[in-house]
């Protein structure tokens, strides 16, 4: 950012884990993952903030759908 923020109520500080934490998010967590984009084939609103709540799980999990993933740099999470 070319300027310092001011916080808000709609601007906010982002909670991360400690750089040494290796185990973030903790198994079963509740998380909120927030993008722009469809989230149909048919709807329109692909330029508004969409968001949805999803549950980190064990890497293992996502091993045994079949998904191709570097746990280096994601995360196994979904729906329950």
């Amino acid at each position: 950012m070319s300027s310092s923020a001011t916080l808000t109520h709609y601007v906010q500080y982002a909670c991360l884990p400690a750089s040494q934490t290796n185990d973030y998010p903790a198994l079963n967590s509740t998380l909120y993952a927030i993008g722009f984009g469809q989230n149909n084939k048919t709807d329109a609103s692909r330029f508004s903030l969409q968001n949805a709540i999803i549950y980190s799980y064990n890497s293992s999990y996502c091993d045994y759908i079949g998904s191709q993933t570097d746990w280096n740099g994601q995360l196994c999470a979904g729906i329950y």
